[in-house]
This record gives C-alpha cells, structure tokens and sequence, in this order.
C-alpha cells in the first residue's frame, strides 16, 4: 500500500509541473477519446457498483452533472414537479 501511495504522489507531482495548457490538452484528448470507451466504463460501473445497466447510466450523468456543478436531469426534473 505504502508503495502505491508513493507512485500517486510522483505521478502528482508529475502531473502538477506541467503547464496548464499542457494539462488542459490531456484532458480534452480524454474528452476526445471517452465516447469510445462508453461501453467499456459502463462495464466498470457495473462491477464497481454492482448496479444494472440502467443504474450504472444515472450513475455515469450524475457523475458528469457533480463535475459541472448540477444536478443530474432526473433529480433537476423531479425536483421541479416538486414545488
């Protein structure tokens, strides 16, 4: 345990010496390259979560929406029925 901590702090360490632009361009090639790997990171969800499909897709906007600071669509719209 000792030893992955100790390669997530260099590979931190490595990550934050790079510059913004540099980062920036690695994640807009994730971005790129994500709708490719779909089917894969449902899969992922699903043996983490042990959700079904459909959970593991609420699972995966609701993740999206936290990052973007919102809600995800189905806790917006029922919130708005709500009141």
């Amino acid at each position: 345990m000792v030893a992955a901590f100790s390669r997530a702090r260099e590979a931190w360490r490595a990550w934050a010496a790079l510059s913004v632009r540099r980062r920036a361009a690695v994640l807009l090639d994730f971005h790129d390259i994500l709708p490719d790997g779909q089917a894969e990171a449902m899969d992922l969800i699903q043996v983490e979560t042990g959700k079904a499909r459909l959970h593991a897709q609420s699972c995966r906007r609701g993740r999206q929406s936290a990052a973007l600071g919102r809600q995800p669509e189905a806790q917006a719209s029922s919130g708005a029925r709500d009141s």
